[in-house]
């Protein structure tokens, strides 16, 4: 569920204007944006929280999680749009997927039946195997990890491939 943006927040990261805001966790704030200026599709922007230490060691760590989101190329992840590691505010910005998280369709409507749950699992082997394939490893694939779009799953997050 897309919510307002919270109240002082800059409406502008990056060359995106920020329009929702979409989730939190303990690293920052994922965003609903668009292009400030240009085509208008629709992006979830990432950006960290202004109260962390962002020594050169963090910006190393998000440099990574920029790096193995651009390597993986595949239908079953959410594509890299843009990133900037040396902002002010580090950010990253990936395809808006339409859908609900895997943990949030179950939360919300209980165990899949069997045939989604294949569909399901064949999407996210695919995803597996094509990440493995430019080496990189999720090592954080869950639930919440897993957006159920329009097209099948897609997994996101490359926080600490």
């Amino acid at each position: 569920m897309i919510q307002p943006l919270p109240p002082g927040r800059a409406r502008l990261t990056g060359p995106y204007q920020l329009l929702g805001l979409l989730g939190a966790g303990g690293m920052g704030e994922v965003f609903l944006a668009r292009p400030a200026a240009g085509p208008s599709a629709l992006v979830a922007l990432k950006t960290v929280r202004p109260d962390l230490d962002l020594d050169d060691g963090f910006r190393v760590r998000f440099r990574r999680e920029i790096a193995a989101a651009e390597a993986v190329r595949s239908p079953h992840t959410a594509a890299l749009v843009g990133g900037d590691a040396s902002a002010r505010l580090p950010w990253l910005a990936t395809e808006y997927v339409p859908g609900p998280s895997l943990a949030e369709a179950v939360a919300r409507g209980g165990p899949l039946p069997e045939p989604v749950v294949r569909a399901l699992g064949a999407g996210l082997a695919l995803a597996l195997a094509d990440m493995h394939a430019v080496r990189v490893l999720h090592r954080d694939l869950k639930p919440g990890n897993v957006l159920l779009g329009p097209d099948g799953p897609k997994v996101i997050d490359f926080g600490i491939a």
